[in-house]
């Protein structure tokens, strides 16, 4: 870990120590690939908001946590670890999204209003905020919004999108620092591509994902959990990727995520 900075040494990090409460599934570990229905699910698995649950390792992949959790003197064997996984293409759509227009809750003008209240405490009277969790929320907040400035590429439509991205990939350029359009097996494969956590689910598989927990925990509260909290960072529009994709769109994103296609077995489809 000499040469990356630790999770817990970033500003999401400290935000997820100060807050974070024992859970009965703590031995749950998510693997989070962005734009999978992540921030959703921890709040249900973990009966947490913000995703300040102890083990949460933000975006990192499988074998940045193993490293870390082996740091902290735990075992990554010990956990039970899965990761959600999204069509490429359905993904690439979201990231577009996303990017573009934010959702009702994130959006740059949010965000500017995150920031600019971030030494206010949350609705919590219990939760003393000090001025070191004031600065990480607005740090936190500067990410995001970095975040969307980034993967933006300032595309003037989804077609426009698609082609500076696949210009990207023909030019040999590393998605590592573009949050949203990094393949997915990179967050839970070694690198031969061997898949290393216990479960890989599907976008349209959270039924199965919650019926695995509670068969390991038997949170009797899960479902109820996932019955009355509403889905997070969904988009404000909602059109389905087949509409927005023709042949050569659907061509580039296969050429892009040959490997996602491949291991988790996506195919272009309605």
């Amino acid at each position: 870990m000499a040469n990356k900075k630790l999770f817990s040494e970033s500003s999401k990090g400290k935000l997820v120590k100060h807050f974070a409460d024992y859970h009965i599934n703590d031995n749950i570990l998510h693997i989070h690939i962005p734009k999978c229905g992540g921030t959703w699910l921890k709040e249900i698995i973990y009966d947490c908001e913000s995703g300040f649950h102890r083990f949460n390792f933000a975006h990192r992949n499988v074998i940045e946590i193993k490293e870390e959790l082996e740091y902290g003197g735990y075992n990554f064997n010990d956990f039970n670890s899965f990761a959600v996984v999204r069509n490429p293409w359905s993904r690439l759509w979201s990231s577009y999204l996303y990017s573009r227009y934010g959702t009702e809750t994130t959006n740059l003008e949010n965000l500017d209003i995150i920031k600019d209240q971030s030494n206010q405490p949350y609705n919590n009277p219990y939760i003393f905020i000090n001025n070191d969790v004031s600065q990480n929320r607005a740090d936190v907040a500067d990410n995001i919004k970095n975040g969307f400035v980034k993967n933006d590429f300032n595309a003037s439509n989804f077609s426009d999108y698609i082609d500076k991205v696949y210009d990207l990939f023909i030019r040999g350029a590393s998605f590592e620092h573009y949050i949203y359009l990094k393949p997915q097996y990179t967050f839970v494969c070694d690198d031969n591509k061997n898949v290393l956590v216990n479960k890989i689910f599907k976008t349209n598989e959270m039924d199965k994902v919650l019926d695995w927990v509670y068969s390991i925990n038997k949170d009797s509260m899960i479902k109820l959990r996932a019955k009355f909290k509403p889905r997070k960072n969904t988009s404000t529009v909602q059109t389905h990727y087949y509409n927005v994709y023709d042949d050569k769109l659907i061509d580039k994103v296969s050429k892009l995520y040959k490997d996602d296609i491949e291991i988790f077995n996506f195919k272009f489809e309605s």
